[in-house]
C-alpha cells in the first residue's frame, strides 16, 4: 500500500526545521517575562547564547556520527537545507521580540 502522505528526506528535514523554529518561538512567548530583558543589548546577548549554544550542541553532541564536513553541509541553503537559516533565526528570535513587544507594547503571560 502506497503511504498517502510522502515527503522525500530534504522536504522531511525543512519540515522539521520550520516546526523546531515555530516551537522555539512558542518556548519564548512563554518564558518571556522570566528572561526579565529590558534591552535590545540583553536580547541580543539572550540569542547569540542561544546560537552558540545550539550551534555546538548540534556539532559536538548530536552529531549523529557524521564527519564535520558533513555536519557543515546542513547549513548549506543553497542545497535545500534550512538548519542553518533555522540557526539564525533561534539566534536573532529575541531581538525580533523585543523590538516587536517595545514597538507594539504587548502583554505577554507569565
Amino acid at each position: 500500500m502506497k503511504p498517502v502522505f510522502h515527503l522525500n528526506t530534504t522536504s522531511a528535514q525543512q519540515l522539521s526545521c520550520l516546526t523546531g523554529v515555530a516551537l522555539w518561538f512558542g518556548f519564548l512567548f512563554l518564558v518571556w517575562k522570566r528572561l526579565r530583558i529590558r534591552t535590545a543589548i540583553e536580547a541580543a546577548w539572550v540569542g547569540a547564547g542561544w546560537f552558540v549554544a545550539t550551534f555546538l550542541f548540534e556539532t559536538f553532541v548530536l552529531n549523529r556520527n557524521m564527519s564535520r564536513a558533513e555536519i557543515l553541509q546542513t547549513y548549506n541553503v543553497a542545497d535545500g537545507e534550512f538548519w542553518g537559516l533555522a540557526l539564525l533565526t533561534i539566534g536573532l528570535l529575541p531581538i525580533f521580540f523585543f523590538q516587536w513587544k517595545r514597538e507594539r507594547n504587548v502583554r505577554l503571560p507569565g
